[in-house]
């Protein structure tokens, strides 16, 4: 068991020290016998040790799949993050209830090495641009970046040919490249309370989308006449999009839609 396992499963690490830090302080207050109050102090200083240490970077492969960090309040990740040859799963992201966000502001530029990984959940911090090199995860199936400060979008995001997940939610990204339309195999398409004023006409060409939330765009004026070509639609939501305008022919198209309509 790695010494940073906290929590764990089969070939998963799971990293919160600042959970466990918030438990000692509590048992501090409640407890009065002098070795376990010793104790605990020793396990909050190698608590404080251990994230330092994981901050400064991973010294070697870890031989895991899965990374978990949990309300770990840094601004970086260290490149050597790329020794993680086998890792298919990181996920950064802290409470959405709690005002603090994690003080991220962008992802390194090497992640594009990880070249196993299929999901990618970066939620609830400072980043504010889209991390270019997760374009080069050619594994890539699931990306969730929500609740972030990501104003634009990469031209190439249309290389994420795998892709099959993409969440964008409560960001303040006010246009969508054409490119989005090579990604083939996307089934779920997230773009929650952003800033779009309308959608690219090749949204048309996502023939695989099963799913397309759009809803609390407030500045949604329009959709591409493309969008009628989306015959897999299960579930369209246009909720709290109160400034779009649509045509006769996508009226009957979302009423006559084989699945879920929220607008």
């Amino acid at each position: 068991m790695s010494k940073y396992t906290l929590q764990t499963k089969e070939r998963s690490f799971f990293f919160s020290p600042y959970l466990w830090k918030a438990l000692i302080a509590d048992l501090l207050k409640t407890i009065s016998d002098p070795l376990v109050v010793k104790r605990l102090y020793e396990l909050n200083a190698n608590l404080e040790k251990i994230t330092q240490e994981v901050a400064n970077g991973f010294k070697k492969a870890l031989p895991i799949e899965s990374l978990y960090l949990y309300d770990w309040q840094v601004s970086f990740l260290p490149e050597s993050i790329e020794t993680l040859t086998e890792i298919k799963e990181l996920s950064i992201y802290s409470d959405v209830d709690d005002d603090k966000e994690i003080p991220l502001k962008e992802l390194p530029e090497n992640l594009d090495k990880l070249v196993n990984l299929e999901e990618l959940f970066v939620q609830h911090t400072q980043l504010e641009e889209f991390p270019e090199s997760a374009c080069g995860l050619k594994n890539l199936k699931r990306l969730e970046l929500s609740l972030n400060h990501i104003s634009t979008l990469p031209e190439r995001i249309g290389e994420l040919k795998e892709l099959e997940y993409l969440d964008l939610t409560q960001n303040a990204i006010d246009i969508i490249p054409e490119t989005i339309g090579r990604l083939k195999c996307l089934k779920e398409l997230i773009l929650v309370d952003n800033q779009l004023a309308n959608l690219p006409e090749s949204i048309g060409g996502l023939d695989s989308l099963e799913v397309l939330d759009l809803s609390d765009n407030c500045e949604l004026e329009c959709l591409p006449d493309t969008i009628t070509r989306l015959k897999n639609l299960k579930s369209v939501s246009l909720l709290g999009c109160d400034s779009l305008s649509l045509s006769s022919e996508q009226e009957n198209w979302l009423y006559n839609l084989d699945g879920e309509l929220m607008f």
